[in-house]
């Protein structure tokens, strides 16, 4: 439970590790560098808070003791609401904001105290002296009541929807037979190590599920520098998670990922072929994929140095060093229609394209076009779109739940710039002889010296033998 909500945190928005912290900065500087008045305020606040929690706390004593009317203790649950609840409405760069809030928690104070004072104090009086077990009780009371309102509110605005166990393995059966097509046709043309992704995945540890090799994991003990770098390459990335949302085909090809699992039979296109299927369970496999290992000059690794402003930059800057004579995305002009809730991108000639929004609040985005539809979860940790192939003439449909009206920055795919990259990289490659979890061995021709690469996170522990 704690990984799940850890998830969410602030250093899984898809932000530089940079701007986290110039975030932070900046949301700690709204309380140094507010105005004196402020500071008063709160001081004042923290006794009122304190007082007001001793008065409260006597009101449900004395409905326990049943000295007073049960009424006292609802009123004590809404005061204390109300209370906490002016703080989350703070905002230190408003001062007629903080006044207000401040005076609406004085009349609470006060009413509070006199509606006390009246009623409550001499009624307290006949039961000064409660055991202290009695008064353990009462505090347990107490805490269980403040815990439970705590919880219903908390989980109403950062909990998660749960699913059924039936809803969770329906398509075991499907995913099986797929995965041991995908085995065999992998061996049919002598491929051992491969991996495999899956376009509507369930949670990020799918591949335990459902047992096939991925490029995807959530665990709290991952490699962090994978992350970072697919963060600086348009992909989906975080301190206890990392994703293949958001790669080009170089970059899933460099990742090995050889087969893309899909609930629906629109996936294929230019660079991803259907090659088997089992119930609404769709097998495809990718025109572009490396082995488990390959050469790469050491001069392309010394050079390209990942933008921590601009992904785009840092996917076209790697294919260039690559070899690719153009840029791998180009920015592209369409028709774009902002409405809240719902845009639309009408594009005039045929192509690959991909999407970035410029501002968007929600975290779950729909792309349709046609009979094809996908949904994209956690897009607020600002990743790569994959719209697919899109015709002449068509218009690819947005769709989001907060009603937002999202711009988008829309990129074409240079399929000669994927071609000029690969081929070099393909030049070279390892040919895996055997493999498991502890070892791996295979042999490999170097025409040319420099650092083969294994797309493995560099961890410590491993030996090679040559």
């Amino acid at each position: 439970a704690y990984e799940i909500l850890e998830e969410n945190d602030m250093f899984n928005s898809g932000m530089a590790e940079s701007d986290v912290i110039t975030l932070y900065t900046s949301n700690v500087s709204q309380l140094i560098d507010s105005p004196a008045i402020l500071w008063f305020l709160m001081a004042v606040s923290a006794v009122l808070d304190i007082a007001l929690n001793i008065m409260l706390f006597m009101v449900v004593y004395g409905v326990v003791k049943k000295q007073v009317n049960y009424m006292y203790a609802y009123y004590a649950i809404i005061a204390q609401f109300v209370s906490n609840i002016m703080f989350q409405l703070y905002n230190a760069f408003s001062l007629t904001n903080i006044i207000v809030l401040f005076i609406v928690v004085l009349l609470i104070y006060f009413y509070a105290e006199e509606c006390i004072r009246e009623d409550v104090v001499k009624k307290i009086g006949k039961i000064k002296k409660a055991t202290r077990e009695e008064l353990k009780k009462i505090m347990l009371s107490f805490g269980c009541a403040a815990m439970l309102l705590e919880l219903f509110f908390n989980y109403n605005v950062t909990g998660f929807d749960t699913t059924s166990r039936t809803a969770y393995v329906k398509s075991m059966d499907d995913y099986h037979a797929v995965l041991a097509e995908a085995e065999n046709q992998a061996q049919d043309k002598g491929i051992l190590f491969y991996r495999t992704e899956e376009l509507e995945r369930k949670t990020k540890n799918d591949a335990a599920l459902y047992g096939y090799r991925s490029a995807t994991q959530f665990s709290s003990l991952m490699n962090l520098d994978v992350s970072h770098f697919y963060q600086a390459v348009g992909m989906e990335g975080g301190k206890n998670f990392y994703c293949v949302n958001g790669a080009t085909p170089l970059l899933s090809a460099m990742l090995s990922l050889r087969y893309v699992i899909a609930d629906n039979a629109m996936e294929a296109n230019p660079i991803r072929t259907l090659v088997a299927e089992s119930g609404n369970t769709y097998l495809y496999e990718n025109k572009y994929v490396l082995p488990l290992g390959f050469m790469m000059d050491e001069g392309v690794i010394d050079a390209w140095k990942p933008s921590s402003s601009s992904k785009i930059y840092s996917i076209n800057s790697l294919g260039r060093l690559l070899g690719a004579a153009d840029d791998t995305l180009t920015l592209t002009e369409c028709i774009q229609d902002e409405n809240p809730g719902t845009t639309t991108l009408t594009f005039d000639h045929d192509g690959y394209y991909y999407a970035a929004y410029d501002s968007c609040s929600t975290d779950s985005l729909t792309f349709s076009h046609g009979e094809y539809e996908t949904t994209y979860s956690k897009t607020t940790h600002r990743y790569l779109f994959d719209l697919g192939y899109v015709k002449a003439g068509e218009t690819v449909s947005v769709t989001n739940t907060a009603a937002d009206a999202v711009r988008f920055n829309v990129y074409e795919l240079n399929a000669a710039a994927v071609e000029g990259a690969y081929n070099e990289l393909n030049d070279q490659t390892l040919s895996v002889d055997d493999f498991s979890d502890t070892h791996i061995s295979g042999h490999i021709d170097v025409k040319q010296a420099g650092q083969l690469v294994l797309s493995i996170p560099s961890e410590k522990g491993w030996t090679m033998k040559v």
